[in-house]
């Protein structure tokens, strides 16, 4: 049961205790350029990511995560973007290969 999810940057401890006991994992969106207080979302918030599996003891899953590029059709978009297709491509590598190094990460899923 997933009970709540966080932006990444943005997980009160005091909150993170609270839910401990009810939830089952922890679920994380990170870098979505919302506010300069989260990490850029084409690095792993590994500081962030760390902080919640240490609160919790709980699990995490990166939700609604994407590193994305310009297009003609979409010269904009929600995330921090890269130049070009291959550039986002080795940055989301970079990412995930960060993500699951680490034993207790769940899954990632990717936005867009």
């Amino acid at each position: 049961m997933f009970g709540d999810r966080y932006l990444a940057g943005d997980h009160p401890v005091i909150v993170l205790q609270a839910v401990k006991p009810w939830i089952d994992a922890v679920a994380v969106q990170p870098g979505d350029r919302y506010s300069p207080l989260y990490p850029p979302g084409t690095e792993f918030p590994n500081a962030e990511i760390e902080m919640l599996r240490t609160v919790t003891g709980k699990p995490v899953l990166i939700c609604d995560h994407a590193i994305s590029f310009p297009t003609a059709a979409h010269p904009l978009t929600i995330f921090k973007q890269m130049p070009d297709e291959p550039s986002a491509a080795e940055a989301t590598r970079r990412f995930l290969a960060a993500a699951f190094a680490k034993p207790w990460m769940l899954g990632y899923l990717r936005c867009q």
